[in-house]
């Protein structure tokens, strides 16, 4: 299974509260809303929850843990603290008839919440589950992985077949590879159009990724904290979320293709097109000291973010603008020459300097 789970006290019954790797431990009654003891509103929270966690785990999130996967995390905690507040009227016996109906509506809105703000798959093949974007054309975008915690190497096919119909494979989907630590090869094939959110973040393993000729969009935190010391942008890429290339503390360079549009990388820097804004300094570049070229008039969001090797940056007389968090954590560094051109500082970047 994909979902991390957490181990409530509920009789040892298997609790799946909590999304991928953002494990929070929710106490006994975790579970105080289910299909099954609604019936039973007499009986202890332990016994409750004992059944609770059971018939929660075989009735709701076994056939659908894909599809329900995402939101359950953000609601449980809420259910968790309202049922617990029902109990404690059970337990003197008054407003028995509102605290079952309270249940009611919390089962309504974890099952309601849960669906809408997940991503659901339609079907699933050699340990990759995919969801259909395009029935028309046949496209399709890998959902998930079956087992994140032990996965260590993926191929991603260019099509696949299911029930007698082909379908190509255009992208990787929200958190498809969240948080698979242990990820160290990856193979993505020549259709893929666009990357998702967090699509492989924290991936801390994966030092090599050949990004293909076909991708043209990344989402937001797609690549944070991944564990490449080189990345390089291929021609067809147009567009990326933001914090897309952040945190990525083996990052020796960034290298772009000379025919992309968008994009532009010099001396492992990467920039715009036109290299008037400097979009990321890689983390892990060694040289102490650097001088913004003279065609900058913007510094990007997070562009120095935790560059601790930097002692001292100059910034050129065409610079008009530091974004937000530019130079967050950059703990060595000692020297920064503000040219009068500059009109605007956002807020934080200079936060965590020395």
């Amino acid at each position: 299974m994909l979902y991390t789970v957490c181990h409530s006290v509920c009789s040892g019954y298997l609790c799946p509260c909590t999304p991928f790797v953002h494990t929070h431990i929710i106490r006994r009654g975790c579970c105080s809303v289910s299909l099954f003891s609604l019936g039973f509103p007499r009986t202890s929270v332990s016994e409750r929850a004992a059944v609770d966690a059971h018939v929660f785990y075989y009735v709701v999130f076994r056939p659908f843990h894909a599809g329900l996967l995402r939101a359950s995390g953000v609601v449980s905690t809420s259910v968790w603290s309202c049922s617990v507040w029902a109990d404690a009227f059970l337990k003197k016996g008054r407003y028995m008839k509102s605290a079952f109906t309270l249940r009611i509506l919390l089962l309504s809105l974890l099952l309601c919440t849960t669906w809408s703000l997940s991503r659901a798959y339609d079907f699933a093949k050699n340990g990759l589950y995919y969801a259909i974007t395009d029935a028309e054309h046949r496209y399709i975008e890998v959902s998930q992985h079956s087992d994140y915690l032990t996965l260590t190497e993926i191929e991603v096919p260019e099509t696949v077949t299911f029930l007698g119909e082909t379908y190509t494979v255009t992208g990787i989907g929200y958190q498809a590879f969240f948080g698979c630590s242990n990820l160290s090869s990856l193979s993505l094939p020549q259709t893929i159009q666009s990357i998702g959110d967090k699509a492989f973040y924290q991936c801390s393993s994966l030092h090599s990724i050949a990004l293909p000729e076909s991708l043209q969009r990344v989402g937001e935190y797609s690549f944070h904290r991944g564990g490449f010391t080189t990345l390089r942008l291929p021609a067809s890429l147009i567009q990326a979320g933001k914090y897309a290339f952040t945190h990525l503390q083996d990052l020796v360079s960034f290298e772009v293709d000379s025919n992309n549009p968008c994009f532009s990388a010099e001396n492992g820097v990467l920039y715009n097109k036109d290299k008037t804004k400097l979009l990321q300094y890689p983390m892990a570049r060694t040289v102490p000291t650097f001088s913004v070229p003279s065609t900058v008039t913007e510094i990007g969001l997070y562009a120095f973010d935790t560059c601790s090797n930097l002692t001292r940056v100059s910034l050129p007389g065409s610079l008009t603008k530091i974004a937000e968090c530019a130079f967050w954590d950059c703990t060595n560094l000692k020297e920064v020459y503000i040219p009068n051109s500059v009109t605007e500082i956002g807020g934080g970047a200079f936060h965590y300097c020395i």
